[in-house]
């Protein structure tokens, strides 16, 4: 429960890597739950695209990574 408090060390894939993390504080959680299982994987409802988050290419290639390791 305590990391609900503070949701930002916790979350992986692209909204570790968000320019905006400190404004929306990794935002509603039970979606990336109930879409991948995973309380702090990324928002599947964020509407923002890789570009406008700042996502580099390099963490465009973590973000797939991750999110493969995860599916399995």
């Amino acid at each position: 429960m305590f990391r609900l408090k503070d949701k930002r060390p916790h979350v992986w894939g692209r909204c570790s890597y968000c320019d905006f993390l400190n404004i929306c504080g990794a935002n509603f959680r039970v979606r990336a739950e109930a879409a991948t299982g995973d309380l702090w994987a990324s928002d599947p409802a964020c509407y923002l695209t890789d570009d406008e988050i700042g996502l580099t290419q390099d963490e465009k290639e973590k973000v797939a990574q991750e999110e493969a390791e995860q599916a399995l």
